[in-house]
Formats: C-alpha cells, sequence, structure tokens
C-alpha cells in the first residue's frame, strides 16, 4: 500500500499514555484500514518506573514514531497528506499547531480527539481569569482547527458543556472517554487478593485516592463522613483515603475533632494500590469538574463499584444500580445518602461486584470496538 494512500489513519497521540494507548492500539487490530500512531510526547521509562508501572507496556517499536522532532512530524504528516490523521490535541501545545497549521494548508481531512477544556485554577482570581480565557481567546484561538475538523472525539465522556464553549457544535461531537488497562497488566506477577463479601460482619469499606486538591475535591467525602456518623452509622462504614494535597491537613484536622472512622495513608505504592482496589467494598470519587478520573477506571477494572460525581468525565463509565452510582457533584449530603443506601443495602454492593466480574466494557479492546464504529460511520472509507 501506498504510503500516501487515502485508507490510511494516523493517529497522532499526545504522550506516552496508557489511557489512550492501549485503546489505538487495539484500533489497529480491528480497523479495515492502515493504522499508525505518533505518540507526540516523548516515553520516559524511568517515570513509569519510578509510578510502578513496566517500561515496556507498550513497546516503542508499536508506534510509527515517539516523540519526533518538528521536522520528522512534518515529514510525516506530508507524506500521508492523502490519508486521515487524528490529532489528539488542538491548542497549547506548538507542534499541534504547527501540525494543523500544515493540514489546513495542505487540505487534509481530519479528526480531533481531545478532552474538553477544565477550569482546574487553585485560587479565586485563577479560576475567574482561566474562565475568561476559556469563553473568549480559546474560542477565537481554535476556531479555525474546529472548522476543518470532521468531528471531534471527546476524551470527557458524556459532558458537551465546556466543548460548546468553545464552539464546537453538538453535530460535530462524539462522545467517547479514556480506557486504561487494567492496573494489574503493569504488575502481571502480582496475586491479587480475593474480594472480601459486602455481606460479611463489619463495617463496609470506602476507598477514595489520587491528589487531594479542589477540583478533585476530597473533603467532599469527609463531610459525608460526618452525615453519616450524626445519622448513628459509624460503626457500619470506614473510609481509605489514600494521596495527598492542599485539602489534606484540613481534612485530617476534620476527621481527627470529629472522632470520623476515616484513615489516612498518604501516597501509596502500585501494589498496595492495587490491593486496596481489590480489598475496598467500594470506590469513592468526588471530583467536581474533571474531564475524566481515571481513577474510577482502575477501581472498576479491579472489580470495585464506584460511586462518582456528577462534576467527573468518568461518570459515563457509571450503569446506575449495576456497576455504580452517581451523586450530584459537590453534595456531601447526595454522597452520605448514597453511602447510607449502600451500608444498609449490601446484597447491592455484591450484585454490582459480580457484574464487573464478568464484564468488560471499559477495557481498551471493547472500547476500540466502539471507536472504530465511530470512525467508520463518520469517515469515508470503512
Amino acid at each position: 500500500m501506498s504510503r500516501s494512500s487515502p485508507t490510511q489513519f494516523t493517529i497522532w497521540g499526545h504522550s506516552y499514555c496508557r489511557s489512550t494507548a492501549a485503546t489505538y492500539l487495539a484500533l489497529k487490530d480491528i480497523y479495515p484500514a492502515e493504522i499508525d500512531v505518533v505518540i507526540c510526547g516523548a516515553a520516559d521509562p524511568g517515570l513509569r518506573l519510578h509510578a510502578g508501572f513496566r517500561s515496556d507496556e507498550f513497546p516503542q517499536e508499536s508506534f510509527l514514531a515517539v516523540a519526533p522532532s518538528m521536522e520528522d512530524a512534518l515529514r510525516i504528516l506530508t507524506e500521508r497528506a492523502r490519508g486521515i490523521h487524528m490529532f489528539c490535541a488542538y491548542h497549547g501545545n506548538p507542534l499541534y499547531k504547527r501540525l494543523l497549521d500544515t493540514a489546513l494548508a495542505l487540505n487534509v481531512e481530519y479528526v480531533i480527539a481531545s478532552e474538553a477544556p477544565e477550569n482546574m485554577e487553585k485560587n479565586v482570581f485563577g479560576r475567574v481569569a482561566k474562565e475568561a480565557f476559556i469563553r473568549t481567546y480559546l474560542r477565537y484561538k481554535v476556531e479555525k482547527y474546529i472548522k476543518g475538523s470532521r468531528f471531534i472525539v471527546s476524551f470527557s465522556g458524556d459532558s458537551t458543556d465546556r466543548l460548546r464553549q468553545v464552539g464546537w457544535p453538538l453535530s460535530k461531537i462524539e462522545k467517547f472517554g479514556y480506557y486504561p488497562p487494567p492496573l494489574i497488566s503493569a504488575r502481571p506477577e502480582m496475586v491479587l487478593p480475593q474480594r472480601p463479601a459486602p455481606c460479611r460482619p463489619g463495617p463496609l469499606i470506602f476507598l477514595l485516592s489520587g491528589t487531594h486538591c479542589r477540583h478533585k475535591s476530597p473533603a467532599t467525602l469527609v463531610d459525608a463522613a460526618e452525615h453519616l456518623v450524626r445519622w448513628g452509622l459509624g460503626d457500619q462504614f470506614r473510609c481509605i483515603v489514600t494521596g495527598a494535597g492542599l485539602q489534606t491537613r484540613q481534612m485530617e484536622n476534620k476527621s481527627s475533632a470529629l472522632y470520623l472512622p476515616i484513615e489516612f495513608r498518604g501516597f501509596v505504592q502500585l501494589n498496595e494500590l492495587i490491593t486496596l482496589y481489590r480489598t475496598s467494598d467500594l470506590f469513592v470519587a468526588t471530583g467536581t469538574n474533571e474531564p475524566w478520573g481515571i481513577r474510577v477506571n482502575d477501581a472498576m477494572q479491579l472489580g470495585c463499584p464506584s460511586i462518582v460525581s456528577s462534576g467527573m468525565g468518568a461518570a459515563a463509565l457509571v450503569k446506575e444500580d449495576q456497576n455504580g452510582w452517581i451523586y450530584r457533584s459537590s453534595s456531601s449530603l447526595e454522597l452520605a445518602k448514597r453511602m447510607r443506601e449502600l451500608i444498609e443495602n449490601r446484597l447491592k454492593v455484591q450484585s454490582a461486584q459480580d457484574y464487573l466480574r464478568v464484564n468488560d466494557e471499559i477495557s481498551p479492546e471493547f472500547q476500540a470496538g466502539r471507536l472504530a464504529a465511530i470512525l467508520k460511520r463518520r469517515l469515508r472509507f470503512v
């Protein structure tokens, strides 16, 4: 096949990221066009090893190029100008800006795949400034790229508000998300512990992981625990909180002052995190305006049903009363009511765990099929 064949599809991945790379590679195996993946960001094996992941989880030879220079990237694009391209960023990155400007100049057919811009600034002034930036300057900056794109594969799940704020018409938005392989694939030598039965005697265990920052709002769980204790349920649940950040001290102080059943573990190694996902009854994700939230995938893939804030893109993973539950973002009272419902009806937790054990809908292989269906429906070749 010619290197400039119109049935070539080139994916320009933003980084060496397990939340997207596995889906792209699985797509290569099932899509009827010739697919190559370029990873624009550098692969840092040292960083991956420090985080607990195998450096060879995605061998570099699986990709057409990794961290190409500007010159090499433009050469690849030009050689494949008759094919179709999927750019996985379209603002804030000089390489992608150059690639997109070149694609427009050469009349190259392309798709964008990206999450929606979110306002995750830490202070009030920063949030106001970022909001103005998103609604005005960013909209102007990406206008030509949106107009030239066939559509966008949104990594922000079912939410479309932010994308429409920067100028994406609803007709051009295809809802998708992030779908990494299970954490255990990074630790194949590890023997998974047995999952405890939720209907056992003793407290139900809720796990929360991640950085303790404003937009992830872990303090919502502490406030929910306070409600549960006031309702007389303090001996029927226990929370384990991993990670650290700006909200940690405040959370620890409140928990200690009110004698809440919360254990703060700090940052933990990957093996311990995997074990916690396996031995906890439920996972809680409290983000208020997160584009996605990979930790929800990680929990579910290890069989842990999740209670997820409506402010997270990963809420799209939840099938209510089947594999998890959704509560209204920022509402500690609604979260507490969800937790109480499950404390008082543990068969619901068991049923959700059973569902996760036999379903693989959030695997990269399954989701590659969804992405293939989107591309076949939207593009000029099948």
